[in-house]
């Protein structure tokens, strides 16, 4: 039992001198602290202060149709198969109209859920995943058509998150363009005045694009930063002549960084909040999330490190698997389940942005697949370090 006591000691003063050992040397590179701390100081104030002068989205419509006519119901049939306008814009949508069976956020534990759409359940559905802009159709809506040639639509968006607002807007646009060329209502107008649930009353671009540009940050600069802590260390070199274990070297690594990368989002927090951005969960919660992301690129960046042999090799890495990423989220939408930034995103909308927590099924299923995607390159590198590696510099 004194050797088990005694070899848990040794090692945990293996580790702690590689700590320390490891915090000298981030002190002694002034471009590290740079990256960690001035890239979110420096480009959150800009998105803060900057005011709003794709990816192919689907957006999901609900119609609530008081007037029951032949017209609204025209409207409802023309809007559901509505495409486009051939030849200029195509975009596809899902659309649902009074009485229709419509998916709505499941309760905790059920996997989905079905309703059958109404006005107040489109109020309640409005601020979830589930349904992006509803329709309201007034009771009157075909004599008006008749009678004055004109009628008004009361439309709700959701306002956020911004890329379905935009595809949204845009299709119900389009759609509505659509509508009068099939019913030849040229002589006919169609017009609307858009809302937004909940509403915005300041719309910056931080608070647009928070759930995409705070994860990137946090995910991007510890990717960096660590992609080259291994690879090419003189100092690690010398303490792996000790009794120093190679396997630990990838704790110690961890460790480090995860303490930087704690502050780094603590900075970040509070940055968000003097800037007004909202955060409708508990700020405990949305720490967690993010230094979890903040975590899962560090294991990336030691894992680029650890399988690269020269520091030239591990920034051409860091580069590739980025740009990977960035491509697979943003443009082909594919391998979404293994890009940390998609499912920080996700965790992030459903915690700051809609009020969920951290039990909600949303977030816990984000939650598993970045620890699987951190728990993934830190064996990884442990493996590799002890088994594969040969040389450091």
């Amino acid at each position: 039992m004194a050797e088990i006591f005694e070899d848990a000691r040794t090692r945990f003063l293996r580790i702690s001198a590689m700590v320390i050992k490891e915090f000298k040397s981030l002190l002694q590179v002034k471009s590290t602290i740079l990256i960690l701390f001035l890239v979110p100081m420096s480009i959150i104030p800009v998105l803060a202060t900057t005011k709003i002068s794709s990816d192919r989205f689907v957006p999901t419509i609900w119609i609530i149709d008081y007037d029951n006519s032949e017209q609204s119901n025209q409207f409802i049939t023309t809007m559901k198969n509505s495409s486009g306008v051939e030849g200029l814009i195509e975009l596809t949508n899902t659309v649902y109209a009074s009485g229709d069976l419509a998916p709505i956020e499941p309760a905790f534990l059920e996997k989905e859920a079905f309703d059958f759409v109404s006005e107040e359940l489109a109020r309640r559905t409005i601020p979830t995943k589930y349904l992006d802009a509803f329709i309201i159709l007034q009771e009157g809506f075909q004599e008006s058509l008749a009678e004055n040639g004109t009628v008004e639509l009361i439309i709700y968006f959701d306002a956020i998150d911004f890329l379905s607002l935009v595809a949204s807007e845009m299709t119900i646009l389009v759609s509505l363009t659509d509508i009068q060329i099939r019913n030849m209502l040229f002589e006919r107008d169609i017009y609307y005045y858009p809302e937004l649930r909940p509403d915005q009353t300041h719309m910056g671009l931080l608070s647009l694009t928070a759930s995409l540009i705070i994860p990137f940050l946090g995910l991007f600069t510890m990717l960096l930063i660590t992609s080259q802590s291994i690879v090419g260390d003189i100092p690690l070199k010398r303490m792996l002549n000790t009794s120093l274990r190679r396997g630990e070297v990838v704790v110690g690594k961890l460790i480090s960084y995860s303490i930087l990368a704690l502050f780094q989002v603590l900075i970040t927090l509070l940055l968000l909040s003097l800037f007004g951005i909202a955060i409708n969960c508990l700020w405990i919660e949305l720490f967690f999330i993010l230094l979890v992301n903040s975590i899962v690129g560090i294991c990336m960046g030691i894992f680029i490190s650890t399988i690269t042999h020269t520091k030239l090799q591990a920034s051409q890495l860091f580069l590739m698997v980025f740009f990977i990423m960035f491509i697979f989220q943003y443009f082909t939408r594919t391998f979404l389940d293994f890009i940390p930034l998609e499912q920080t995103k996700i965790a992030y909308e459903a915690l700051a942005n809609r009020g969920m927590s951290l039990q909600d099924p949303i977030v816990l299923k984000s939650l598993f697949k970045l620890t699987l995607n951190g728990i993934f390159y830190f064996l990884f590198s442990v493996i590799y370090i002890k088994y594969i590696k040969k040389r450091f510099v």
